[in-house]
């Protein structure tokens, strides 16, 4: 995955503390984790979802 933008990875942290969406929350966390950077198979171990999914 490529960097975040400040102002990116921002809006992604406000959505996922501010969002009721469980999918919408996941989604977030996967692509602020895929920028720290972390693997997609620490990735799917933290969230739950297969490796295929994350990717």
């Amino acid at each position: 995955m490529r960097d975040l933008k400040p102002e990116e990875q921002q809006a992604l942290q406000e959505l996922y503390h501010c969002t009721l969406d469980a999918t919408a929350k996941t989604r977030c966390q996967i692509l602020l984790l895929s920028a720290r950077p972390m693997s997609v198979p620490q990735i799917a171990q933290v969230t739950f979802y297969s490796e295929d999914t994350v990717a």
